[in-house]
């Protein structure tokens, strides 16, 4: 989660870099220097850092420079930082994406990983025990299974084959109705347990399909959800949640959105 985090953040520092770059570069040149006095604040405009106290600006008929060049500074301040901390995070990102301490377990003997429960693991080692983690045998949840995805497997309903396929297409590991077994000692079927490529990071991914049934929303979304809060997974960490009522289809774009927040 680190390292997605991390790269959210570098996108954001780059595009402040971008952003900072083009605005200072149309600025006006000079500065503007402050100047307190009597309860009031003079401006002066400084044409350069040398230009001893500079020229003394009228506030009302030099407002648009003054606040261009206030600006040019906050963001000249902005850029300077953003760099320096681009930098460092460049730097652990690719301290990160050699992952040195899980690829210590990931190169032991056979043998030896047999006898220890490693500290961390690789990205690469947590989605390899995901795939061949075949779970209990639990009775499937009640409800015809009559959709073929395209992996083979039948699903319930249009919104889970389209978030099957979804999922497929790009490539993210998934498992369909593996059990979970909850705070409360039940096993349930989430749609969906998923494993983010980059990260490792898992979620369960429940469609939540007849939003307008009280009933449902009662015996099926509240239980769930609730179930799933008790053991510390919430919407947006560790769960991930769509939603249809009558008539309502799941949006490909909702679909997307999704598996690009979460999973990509």
């Amino acid at each position: 989660m680190l390292r997605k985090q991390l790269r959210l953040r570098k996108q954001i520092l780059e595009n402040y870099i971008k952003g900072c770059s083009e605005w200072i570069g149309k600025a006006p040149k000079g500065s503007i220097r402050l100047s307190p006095s009597r309860g009031s604040t003079y401006y002066f405009f400084k044409k350069e850092k040398s230009s001893g106290k500079g020229i003394r600006l009228d506030r009302k008929k030099h407002r648009s420079l003054i606040e261009a060049l206030i600006c040019k500074d906050y963001y000249c301040k902005v850029l300077s930082e953003a760099k320096t901390e681009l930098k460092k995070i460049e730097a652990l990102l690719e301290y990160e994406d050699k992952e040195t301490l899980g690829s210590i377990y990931e190169n032991l003997h056979p043998e030896r990983k047999k006898l220890i429960i490693p500290l961390e693991t690789t990205v690469r080692e947590r989605i390899k025990l995901f795939e061949e983690d075949m779970g209990i045998e639990t009775e499937a949840e009640s409800g015809k299974y009559y959709i073929p995805t395209d992996r083979g497997e039948l699903v319930r309903s249009m919104a889970e084959y389209n978030i099957a396929n979804s999922l497929h297409a790009k490539g993210i590991p998934y498992k369909y109705e593996f059990p979970y077994r909850a705070v409360d000692g039940h096993y349930l079927h989430p749609d969906f347990t998923v494993i983010n490529k980059s990260t490792g990071e898992q979620f369960i991914w429940e469609h939540f399909g007849m939003m307008d049934n009280p009933n449902y929303v009662k015996n099926s979304f509240l239980y769930k959800i609730n179930l799933y809060a008790e053991d510390g997974i919430f919407i947006g960490k560790g769960l991930i949640a769509t939603f249809t009522g009558f008539k309502q289809e799941l949006k490909q774009e909702i679909i997307d959105s999704m598996i690009k927040k979460y999973l990509l």
